[in-house]
């Protein structure tokens, strides 16, 4: 029987690798949740339960990259992020590498081994870094105001994600 793991990025459920998460944080934290699985010790002569308990977690390994390439698999190389095999219970990673590019897709992998070095399946994702906007063709009137005058800003909004303009400040 397989551990299974379930992911999310930034508190956003990862569902499909192909559906790529947006983020907006350039240092994205991936936090799983381990099946933990039931163990039970029975007395061979009488049957009775002597122990119960839980498997738990014992290490985790992460992998990102800029291209999807063999994941799920072993041979997939976390050209971004590798964190080899870590020892712990952290049902988390946050990401702290180079900076990631703007509009950019990452794919990445984690599996995790329990305390009898059952291991999970590779568990992926993919997420793409928020490109930010931009604005052109801007114009204050009046050119040459005086202390007493309202000012009047127009500009071109764009952004290669999509998103529409809100809550924009202007200082």
């Amino acid at each position: 029987m397989a551990l299974e793991l379930s992911l999310k990025l930034n508190n956003q459920t990862v569902t499909v690798i192909g559906s790529p998460i947006r983020i907006a944080d350039e240092f994205p934290t991936l936090n799983w949740e381990f099946d933990f699985t039931e163990r039970i010790t029975v007395n061979a002569s009488n049957g009775v339960i002597t122990d119960a308990g839980e498997f738990s977690q014992d290490s985790y390994e992460v992998r990102v990259s800029t291209v999807d390439t063999d994941i799920e698999t072993d041979s997939f190389i976390g050209t971004v992020a590798s964190t080899g095999v870590l020892l712990g219970q952290e049902a988390f990673w946050r990401y702290s590498g180079a900076t990631l590019v703007r509009g950019g897709t990452y794919y990445g992998q984690v599996r995790a081994t329990d305390s009898v070095n059952r291991m999970s399946d590779w568990a992926a994702f993919s997420f793409t870094y928020n490109s930010l906007p931009s604005v052109s063709n801007v114009t204050i009137t009046p050119l040459q105001p005086s202390v007493t005058d309202d000012l009047q800003l127009s500009y071109d909004f764009d952004d290669n994600d999509g998103d529409t303009e809100s809550g924009t400040k202007i200082r």
